[in-house]
């Protein structure tokens, strides 16, 4: 009487398989002509010497990281114009987290415990512009650094618009 059994190939056949399926997918790859391309052959040039004048002086990471920031001083007037380009740096980078009203209630904000700054309370308005706009450029806490998001001049611009906004009672 014949034994009735499973015919096939089953996982004797698996090696098989995943030899073929690896040679099916490396067929089309040609690691070679990938160190022929002009983009490869670009980089294999000497690359020119940086200009001495490109390194940033006043306003680098470096020098802000080195700076003392009670000494740091606005560039900025306190004008309507530059409270402007506060309001627009603010709602660009600031206002999902601390709101609408700079009170620590944005939309985002509400998902953290404890909740962001309020920052037209007399704390935080309190402190120097420099230690402010530091803490913005560089992160305070769990605040995020804003150093490679938001320029020096939108950053100094958000703290005119900071000051310039009344409490509504």
């Amino acid at each position: 009487m014949k034994q009735s059994g499973r015919t096939g190939w089953g996982l004797r056949a698996l090696p098989f398989f995943a030899a073929l399926i690896a040679a099916i997918m490396c067929w089309g790859c040609n690691y070679g002509h990938m160190y022929d391309g002009d983009a490869i052959k670009a980089f294999k040039k000497k690359m020119p010497d940086m200009d001495k004048r490109s390194i940033p002086l006043d306003d680098g990471y470096e020098t802000l990281v080195k700076s003392d920031p009670i000494k740091l001083k606005n560039p900025l007037s306190y004008s309507k114009q530059s409270a402007e380009q506060g309001r627009v740096a603010y709602g660009y980078f600031c206002v999902q987290c601390h709101g609408v009203k700079l009170d620590g209630r944005g939309t985002v904000g509400q998902s953290f415990a404890p909740l962001p700054a309020d920052l037209i309370s007399d704390h935080v308005l309190s402190q120097p512009d420099g230690l402010i706009y530091s803490r913005m450029r560089l992160g305070f806490k769990r605040h995020p650094a804003l150093f490679p998001t938001a320029s020096a001049g939108d950053s100094w611009a958000i703290i005119v618009y900071m000051r310039s906004v009344k409490r509504q009672p």
